[in-house]
């Protein structure tokens, strides 16, 4: 079902793909599936999710809303209320300066752009200007 969500051209190119970056590698080690799934998989609204009895249509119904819609995602601990594209941008571009990938990958989930640019600087940027490769890395991976 994954499968069917994702374009034919990431489909070549993750065939294609020789050779990946240590520090992505590194990334998806600490923050793979698990991690990933804790984000995706808000358990707080009661979604249960499809077992082995669910259809095949419920379970893309589920796949669908988890991924593309992004229905089920865990808010930020620190804030109830919805946050407005500029404020998870600018949470984005704060969060680089550290080391928590974490926080960077659930704001990348929420829907910050890695793309935001402040006082002339890209959030890979500001990043780099840390010393946070590994920020930088991720951010480029999602821009």
């Amino acid at each position: 079902i994954h499968r069917l969500l994702t374009s034919d051209f990431l489909r070549l190119q993750s065939l294609t793909t020789t050779s990946c970056d240590p520090d992505l590698i590194d990334l998806l080690h600490d923050y793979g599936n698990e991690y990933s799934n804790k984000l995706l998989e808000n358990h707080s609204l009661g979604i249960l999710k499809p077992t082995y009895a669910s259809t095949q249509i419920e379970r893309e119904q589920y796949i669908r809303k988890k991924y593309l819609d992004k229905m089920y995602i865990q808010p930020l601990q620190f804030n109830k209320k919805n946050l407005t594209q500029e404020q998870l941008d600018v949470l984005l571009y704060e969060n680089v300066e550290t080391s928590d990938c974490g926080k960077t990958l659930h704001l990348l989930m929420l829907g910050a752009n890695p793309n935001f640019s402040q006082k002339m600087f890209a959030a890979a940027d500001h990043a780099k200007r840390h010393q946070q490769i590994r920020q930088m890395k991720l951010i480029l991976a999602n821009g």
